[in-house]
């Protein structure tokens, strides 16, 4: 009897092992998500802002490549 119960114990340790490297895989990509997003939305507003610029020098130029800079962003991600 003490037997069966410590291969019940294994078994359910096993499972809690299982669900725990899905849980950690799940973290771990949620903290990827986040993480990506930050980064994007950062390079984003640096873009925004030499962009402003741009616009307050008079630089077509820069205005346009900051532009299309931004454009690529938001193609890669979607957004």
């Amino acid at each position: 009897m003490n037997h069966e119960h410590s291969n019940t114990e294994m078994m359910k340790s096993t499972g809690l092992q299982k669900n725990s490297g899905k849980e950690t895989f799940m973290l771990e990509l949620y903290i990827d998500m986040m993480l990506q997003e930050a980064l994007l939305k950062n390079e984003k507003e640096k873009l925004l802002i030499e962009i402003d610029k741009a616009l307050d020098q008079k630089n077509e130029e820069l205005f346009q490549h900051y532009c299309n800079e931004l454009k690529e962003i938001n193609k890669r991600f979607g957004t």
